[in-house]
């Protein structure tokens, strides 16, 4: 995805560095409407460079105060109080320098976004590398005696340091076992991601001094609110937020679904009829309730609404999709997110910018999907030990209050992957993780933490023509009723029937998959879900799949169990944790292929070509 790459060496021949530079942006040059630039300051050793969107607005960019002796490269977006309505390319960066020259290395603290960033310092001899609070707009580094190498994307790193071309035992661990890579590691060896809310400083050195400038224990201490004053809050902080996200001179989208979070932002969003269009994925099968109900959304609103829908070509160009997928999250990404990839590049015609309600039942509620998903028999005995770390890391991770848990490790981590995958096509904005809400969130009093009636009042106040129309689970306000409730329970049913049909279904309820439920399939497939890779890896993606298993096989991979392996060729059943198992293990042979051997080619030109035959 768009982002920076960067070397700080003491290396005196700048041609070489120059050269590897190139080489670092050539690996997260994914797409035709990308740029790049570099900027070099030779004498602090100095050389950074960017990948953008060109026609984004939020580009990251580079300004240089009129001395010529500061500047600045900025990835990402600041989302401030201000209006964007007159942001420009180049403004943010712009606007962000004013405000370093402003207030010195302070200025940071007053942003607000994802972004990560560089700035260069002449008059001081200093460069400083900073993240947004949540780590979310990520850094890798690497360092050497004299060297730090660092980059929005780890192939940039693994391109020119041979070294870290390897797997790290830990992270492995971790990715087999819940399908991400948490703490401060990456699936490498020697690669790391900078901390959230890094400020490091290089002064003619290539060691940093190391600063954070945020923790989440300074909103861990804040009082709890009494519950009307909590409302009250709540709704102001709302109805300030949300516009910020929705202005600005690039078109914006809502990705719209039938569920509170992004009915919570078309109530506040205030915009004029007609003037953002919305849209739902749409599985291969029928109409889910997520987009019968996101197009009353939309209607009641005024706006326009289309469903993007999953067609044929998207398994016909599985396998060229799915190493695309493992390329550009640089493996953070299991093959079951793929269908992210194909839904971004359909959302991108429609406008740049993704508006989502994405992590709001994360940060308001607690709802929380990071949890262990995997076979334990498909792996190794000799990586138990590190399954065994992940699971104690994971527990210790829980011990945090819910907010923190989910804005500092379940969002930034676990669900990174599918982000990125988006963020490769177009910008996305949540504006569940504006610092003012999920500062707000830590305030909440217990008896409101969870549940749904907060959000259904919410709406009714906002918007009250929404508060009639049922979500997708059949909740509205001003809540249940006796006509109401069986049709809760029925979509409730239909849900649990979906999940347990897919990913849940266990591994004693497979022997009557194809004879028996099979045949039941259309009456519930299809109704919540719009991806269900467990039935795809069985029917329309067997042989895809069987290559790829049979490939980890050969290979001799340390981390794959043989004796599964060969049993799941040679089964047609396929349980939950099977599939996901089967899905981590086809990624980290891509990531073998793709990433980690020398001289192996990223699959863009297949990839390319596949995309505009669909297209």
């Amino acid at each position: 995805m768009p982002g920076i790459v960067g070397i700080i060496t003491t290396n005196p021949n700048t041609d070489e560095v120059t050269q590897r530079l190139r080489t670092m942006l050539a690996c997260m040059a994914h797409e035709p409407f990308y740029s790049f630039g570099a900027y070099a300051v030779r004498e602090m050793g100095c050389h950074v460079g960017w990948v953008s969107r060109t026609e984004a607005a939020s580009h990251p960019s580079l300004a240089v105060d009129s001395t010529g002796q500061v500047a600045l490269i900025f990835s990402g977006e600041h989302l401030g109080d201000s209006s964007l309505s007159d942001a420009s390319p180049g403004s943010a960066a712009a606007d962000i320098l004013e405000r370093y020259l402003r207030t010195g290395d302070d200025f940071v603290e007053e942003l607000n976004g994802w972004f990560s960033g560089v700035l260069i310092d002449r008059t001081r001899r200093a460069v400083v590398l900073f993240l947004d609070r949540f780590g979310m707009h990520r850094v890798y580094w690497a360092a050497s005696e004299d060297s730090f190498s660092f980059g929005s994307e780890a192939k940039a790193l693994l391109a020119i340091r041979p070294e870290c071309r390897a797997l790290d035992s830990a992270a492995l661990g971790q990715f087999l076992t819940f399908g991400s890579v948490f703490g401060h590691q990456s699936l490498f060896q020697n690669v790391s991601l900078l901390p959230a809310a890094s400020v490091w400083t290089f002064k003619r050195s290539v060691t940093p001094s190391k600063r954070t400038y945020f923790s989440p224990a300074e909103w861990e201490r804040q009082p709890v609110l009494p519950a009307d004053g909590y409302y009250e809050e709540l709704k102001a902080t709302v109805r300030r937020v949300v516009p910020r996200y929705v202005d600005g001179r690039e078109p914006v989208a809502m990705s719209l679904t039938g569920g509170l979070d992004t009915r919570i932002i078309m109530a506040a969003a205030g915009r004029d009829p007609g003037s953002l269009p919305c849209y739902t994925y749409r599985g291969p099968d029928r109409d889910c309730f997520d987009v019968r109900a996101a197009a009353e959304v939309a209607r009641a609103c005024g706006q326009p609404h289309q469903a993007i829908p999953l067609e044929s070509d998207f398994f016909a160009h599985f396998p060229a999709l799915a190493e695309r997928t493992v390329w550009l999250t640089d493996g953070t990404q299991d093959v079951t997110g793929t269908h992210e990839l194909y839904f971004s590049s359909r959302a991108r015609r429609i406008a740049p910018i993704r508006l989502t309600g994405n992590y709001g039942s994360e940060v308001l509620r607690g709802v929380s999907t990071f949890k262990p998903t995997a076979s334990p028999e498909a792996l190794s005995e000799d990586l138990r030990p590190f399954v065994q770390e992940a699971l104690a890391f994971h527990k210790e991770l829980r011990s945090a209050p819910e907010v923190t848990f989910g804005s500092w490790a379940e969002i930034p981590w676990h669900l990174y992957g599918r982000l990125a995958l988006a963020q490769s096509q177009l910008t996305v904005r949540s504006p569940y993780m504006d610092n003012a809400l999920v500062r707000l969130a830590y305030q909440v009093p217990a008896a409101l933490r969870h549940g749904s009636e907060l959000s259904l009042r919410l709406i009714s106040d906002l918007h009250p023509r929404l508060s009639g129309i049922e979500t997708d689970m059949g909740f509205r306000a001003p809540g249940p009723s006796l006509t109401t409730l069986p049709r809760r329970l029925s979509r409730y049913l239909l849900f649990k029937a979906e999940w347990y049909y897919n990913l849940g279904m266990p591994a004693w309820l497979t022997s009557a998959d194809r004879p028996v439920l099979k045949k039941l399939q259309p009456l519930f497939l299809g109704t919540h879900k719009i991806e269900y890779y467990r039935v795809w890896f069985r029917d329309q993606l067997a042989e895809y799949m069987r290559s790829m298993l049979s490939s980890v096989l050969r290979a001799g991979r340390g981390y794959a169990e043989p004796a599964w392996c060969r049993r799941l060729l040679d089964s047609r059943r396929l349980s939950g944790d099977e599939a996901s198992a089967l899905g981590r293990l086809v990624a980290l042979e891509l990531v073998h292929t793709h990433l980690i051997q020398p001289g192996s080619p990223p699959p863009n030109a297949r990839v390319q070509a596949a995309l505009s035959a669909s297209s």
